[in-house]
């Protein structure tokens, strides 16, 4: 331990009782007292930004699907192809459906069901912090499978069906 003796001179000169002499061992324990407070402070601070940034970099798509009368179409299936890959939903008892936590970017957007014409909206953007909304309307359409064998025949039925239908009415209306 340091006494104090003499006059207080202001430099490091060797002396035992100078001011650096006495001072900086009590300087290097308060520093390391504190330093690691300071770190774990700014560690905290530096990953709740981090954490705050990784929530708002994402976005969100929604909207509801209806038929051309304006009527909502439930489970139509919904397809999203974008920067983040395939997803697939279905729209809910009120033909809504919502999707978040997206890249943001531009979506090609495919919305399907039996008995309507598929309808594809592209490059609908995702916008950071925000869901955008895409309403979709579908038309009805051919209910036959799209199959190229099948509704070959499935028309060659109908063309071979139709002029007997025809004979058939006029022949009972004579």
């Amino acid at each position: 331990m340091c006494l104090l003796r003499g006059p207080l001179r202001l430099g490091n000169t060797g002396h035992p009782g100078d001011f650096h002499s006495r001072t900086s061992g009590g300087t290097m324990k308060l520093i390391f007292a504190i330093l690691p407070k300071i770190v774990v402070t700014l560690l905290l601070v530096a990953l709740s930004a981090s954490a705050q940034q990784q929530g708002s970099i994402t976005g969100g798509l929604n909207g509801a699907v209806t038929d051309s009368t304006g009527a909502v179409l439930p489970d139509a299936t919904v397809t999203l192809v974008g920067p983040q890959g395939t997803r697939t939903l279905t729209t809910d008892s009120l033909g809504r459906y919502s999707v978040s936590g997206l890249t943001p970017g531009f979506y090609d957007v495919t919305v399907e069901k039996t008995g309507f014409k598929k309808v594809q909206a592209k490059h609908s953007e995702v916008v950071v912090n925000s869901s955008s909304t895409l309403n979709l309307s579908l038309q009805v359409g051919n209910v036959w499978p799209e199959h190229r064998g099948r509704s070959d025949r499935v028309r060659r039925i109908r063309r071979l069906a139709a002029p007997r239908v025809l004979r058939t009415c006029m022949s009972s209306m004579a």
